[in-house]
């Protein structure tokens, strides 16, 4: 029997490597596979959206402070290229050593943005993902699905809408969000 399923199983991931479409599959012993869509979780769920909203407001906030350090460097290599000529020699050297220093705030303000939205991603995603765990669990054991692809990782070219849980995911997990809001 342990033999079946990991043949099953294999062959599965085997015609998902090999491009088949799998509409459908279910093994002789009765064990199903469905498929989920993380990025409509995130997108449909309450808890998905503010998450989204924080990250999208984090990334607006970064990029405001690079747009203000880009016009800042801009206006000093303006002023270079139209007041360089008519400054002494000692002016000119202070204005381009303010310009490499501007240059150098912003490619490290870059940097910065970078990781700190790579990392708060990181966290607000993995944690949606560790509450999402035992509800997609939960189903799971009750449908008695033998294996649940990621369908925006599984290489799924097209599928049978019925086995996408995406939905009773959504629905489960908004419904824990409330539940947990009317205990405080």
């Amino acid at each position: 029997m342990m033999k079946k399923r990991i043949l099953t199983l294999t062959m599965v991931m085997v015609m998902i490597i090999a491009g088949t479409t799998i509409f459908y599959a279910q093994s002789n012993n009765g064990q199903k596979i469905a498929v989920i869509n993380p990025q409509k979780v995130l997108q449909k769920s309450i808890a998905g959206q503010k998450v989204m909203k924080k990250l999208d407001n984090l990334q607006k906030a970064k990029q405001n402070k690079l747009t203000r350090l880009k016009r800042e460097l801009s206006t000093l290599q303006n002023k270079l290229q139209t007041q360089g000529l008519t400054m002494s020699e000692q002016a000119r050297i202070n204005l381009q050593k303010k310009i490499d220093a501007k240059k150098a705030t912003l490619q490290q303000e870059y940097k910065n943005a970078q990781m700190d939205m790579q990392f708060q991603s990181k966290q607000l995603l993995g944690k949606v993902q560790k509450e999402l765990e035992p509800i997609i669990k939960k189903i799971r054991q009750e449908k008695k699905i033998a294996i649940i692809f990621d369908v925006t990782r599984a290489g799924i070219v097209d599928m049978d809408k019925s086995i996408d849980i995406t939905d009773e995911v959504i629905q489960r997990y908004n419904k824990s969000k409330l539940a947990s809001k009317t205990k405080k």
